[in-house]
């Protein structure tokens, strides 16, 4: 398995980039992703459920997947179950600029 790209996606709609990059690095991947994604909502605060992920080795994208497919992200109305898969876009490059 060559790709390197997660898409995370049913993210609570508050949270920020840097919240989801804490809960990353809070299991094992800090330092282990090159380029981030999330898009934002036009007029308003939050994220629109989803981000991008792009990582420096294959094994630590299944590995993200395995980890985070099914993870609850926040707690009572505002949790949401995400749903990790391999993008279609892949590559650090394929990505707007983040991070």
């Amino acid at each position: 398995e060559s790709r390197t790209t997660v898409m995370l996606q049913r993210i609570p709609f508050a949270f920020s980039l840097n919240e989801v990059l804490h809960w990353l690095d809070a299991e094992g991947f800090a330092g282990r992703y090159d380029a981030t994604h999330m898009p934002l909502k036009r007029h308003g605060r939050g994220n629109i459920g989803y981000m991008f992920v792009n990582f420096v080795e294959p094994q630590m994208a299944s590995e993200c997947i395995r980890v985070f497919n099914g993870h609850t992200f926040g707690t009572g109305n505002t949790s949401r179950t995400c749903v990790a898969a391999y993008s279609k876009l892949q590559g650090k490059d394929s990505l707007p600029q983040g991070l």
